[in-house]
């Protein structure tokens, strides 16, 4: 949601991302950031295809969905529109 809220479409987080970097979102200092995050996808691809309930697989583990979770907050405030202090 948040690449689409940034302007960066897509069929998956994966093309999302391809788009984002090409349109040089993460450029310069921030390529390893780009490039972490592209892993972490495939990460998240990774676990969902071994422990998610739609293949049949073990149930999926709290501790990942809850890094998912902080991961996307961090990534929301580091990139999201600024909020106006009140």
């Amino acid at each position: 949601m948040l690449l689409e809220a940034l302007g960066y479409s897509g069929g998956s987080l994966g093309d999302q991302l391809k788009a984002a970097k090409k349109q040089g979102w993460l450029a310069g200092v921030d390529t390893p950031l780009a490039n972490a995050l592209e892993d972490l996808v495939k990460w998240v691809v990774s676990v969902r295809k071994q422990r998610s309930n739609a293949h049949d697989a073990q149930s999926p583990d709290q501790r990942d969905a809850e890094l998912m979770v902080r991961l996307v907050g961090l990534l929301v405030l580091r990139f999201g529109p600024d909020v106006p202090e009140e």
